[in-house]
């Protein structure tokens, strides 16, 4: 598995600066780096998608992963100094990183908020599919994960 974004990216988002003697530490961020970016491996894998991802032969896909990483690392970041504080007080931005990165893990697996097969949503462009794993269309033509592109009656124009 790989850390698809680094400290760097999470204090942009954040506007803090991480350190040995900070709350959260560096090394909690990097640590959480890790495993935001096994989880996305581990969905995309189970999506069928060759992981982990390489920034030289998936840029496009690459690029994607390192913000919804980084988003998720921020939000933990934000929300690891609010212990004990309502949930009113999480800020607008934690929250929509949140359902951010809820909305790609939901996409990846094809499967709306209630968990219901929908067909995957998010196509990540130059990623790969594993050897021998199953591919499923983003099309209106997926229904129930069947994959319905070609049905056609026999003597139908195309």
């Amino acid at each position: 598995m790989s850390s698809y974004c680094a400290v760097a990216d999470v204090e942009g988002l954040t506007g803090k600066l991480y350190t040995a003697s900070t709350k959260p530490t560096s090394t909690n961020i990097t640590s959480w780096i890790s495993s935001i970016s096994n989880k996305a491996d581990v969905a995309m894998y189970a999506a069928g998608i060759s992981t982990p991802l390489v920034i030289g032969t998936s840029p496009i896909s690459y690029d994607v992963l390192k913000y919804i990483v980084a988003i998720k690392v921020a939000a933990l970041a934000e929300k690891s100094v609010m212990v004990g504080q309502t949930e009113n007080a999480i800020p607008a931005r934690v929250v929509d990183w949140e359902e951010e990165w809820k909305e790609f893990l939901r996409n990846v697996k094809g499967v709306d908020k209630d968990g219901k097969f929908i067909g995957r949503q998010i196509i990540l462009l130059d990623a790969t599919f594993r050897s021998g794993a199953a591919s499923v269309p983003s099309s209106p033509a997926v229904e129930d994960g069947e994959d319905r592109t070609w049905e056609f009656e026999r003597g139908e124009e195309l």
